[in-house]
């Protein structure tokens, strides 16, 4: 489960490729419109489920559990495809990662017209993770970038390096409303 958990934030932060934070807007300059983004990712690590949780289960679930898991890492390492409709009002939005809890810390590395670096850093008591994503815009129509995170359960860590190419279809967006996937 935190191994989908650290997949959702890496992959929120491709979808929130051209935003800040909530309080600062995103300096890239990019149109908007209708978006192609192309994402890949790579997950190494340890499996996130407690060695209690484990021993409680049968044979039977844990093979269950652990083909499940694999099954999650193959699709995250496999090419994604979507639409993205980036609007000038999602634009100013800033950037957002889901949590916004106390124990998180957002910082903006870098926030220039060719290159947007945020951190993002969350503590718990027995979890930790850490999602740094950078995106340069090579021109108006044409972002690149990397999401990296690293986190930890119960002394375990793992981590994900994802890696996005997106480029501007349009600035109509059709009928996608919000981020649509092709393949």
């Amino acid at each position: 489960m935190y191994r989908q958990t650290m997949l959702t934030v890496g992959l929120g932060a491709v979808l929130a490729l051209l935003t800040a934070r909530a309080d600062e807007k995103a300096n890239l300059k990019v149109d908007p419109g209708l978006w192609e983004v192309t994402s890949q990712a790579k997950v190494g690590g340890d499996m996130q489920i407690p060695d209690e949780a484990m021993a409680n289960m049968t044979p039977e679930q844990r093979a269950r559990l652990q083909q499940a898991v694999q099954g999650m890492i193959a699709n995250a390492q496999q090419q994604h495809v979507f639409r993205q409709c980036m609007t000038r009002e999602k634009l100013a939005e800033g950037f957002k990662t889901g949590d916004d809890s106390p124990s998180c810390k957002t910082t903006i590395v870098r926030n220039t017209a060719a290159e947007l670096v945020v951190r993002n850093e969350c503590a718990g008591e027995s979890n930790s993770h850490t999602v740094t994503a950078q995106f340069k815009a090579l021109d108006r129509h044409h972002v690149n970038g990397t999401t990296d995170v690293v986190g930890s359960l119960n002394g375990k860590s793992m981590s994900m390096h994802g890696t996005m190419d997106a480029k501007w279809l349009s600035a109509d967006c059709g009928s996608v409303k919000d981020s649509q996937r092709v393949r």
